[in-house]
C-alpha cells in the first residue's frame, strides 16, 4: 500500500489509508491529535510516519518524554507530520486540511499561514 508525504507551528494528524479500490481522488479522514499548536521541534519538517515506534520517539521529540502519545492503529492509519519550524514572531500556523487517494497513494494539503 502506498502512502504519501506530507508536515508540525505544529500539525499532527491521523489519516486513513485508503482501502483497496478506493476511487482516486476519493478524500480521506483527517483528525488533528495534537495538543497544542507549538511542540519543541525547531527545524522544518514534513513526513509521514507509519509504525508506532518512530512515531512514539518523534512524539517524546515533539511533547516531551513524559507525554503519552495518542493510540494509533497503524493497521489502518498513519501519522502526517507538519513542523513549521521555529520563528522570530507569533501569528505563523500550520495544518494539514485534507487528504485524498490519488494513484495508489495519498496527498495531504498543507497550507502554512503568515502574519
Amino acid at each position: 500500500m502506498n502512502r504519501a508525504l506530507p508536515i508540525f507551528a505544529t500539525a499532527l494528524l491521523l489519516a486513513g489509508c485508503p482501502p483497496d479500490g478506493t476511487r482516486p481522488g476519493a478524500p480521506l479522514e483527517v483528525t488533528r491529535i495534537t495538543p497544542q499548536t507549538h511542540s519543541m521541534l525547531s527545524v522544518p519538517l514534513r513526513t509521514a510516519v507509519f509504525d508506532a515506534g518512530k512515531f512514539a520517539d518523534l512524539w517524546a521529540q515533539a511533547f516531551g518524554p513524559g507525554s503519552p502519545a495518542p493510540a494509533v492503529d497503524f493497521e489502518r492509519e498513519f501519522v502526517v507530520v507538519a513542523v513549521l519550524g521555529v520563528r522570530a514572531t507569533g501569528g505563523f500556523g500550520i495544518a494539514v486540511t485534507s487528504a485524498d487517494s490519488e494513484r495508489g497513494g495519498v496527498v495531504a494539503e498543507v497550507v502554512a499561514t503568515a502574519p
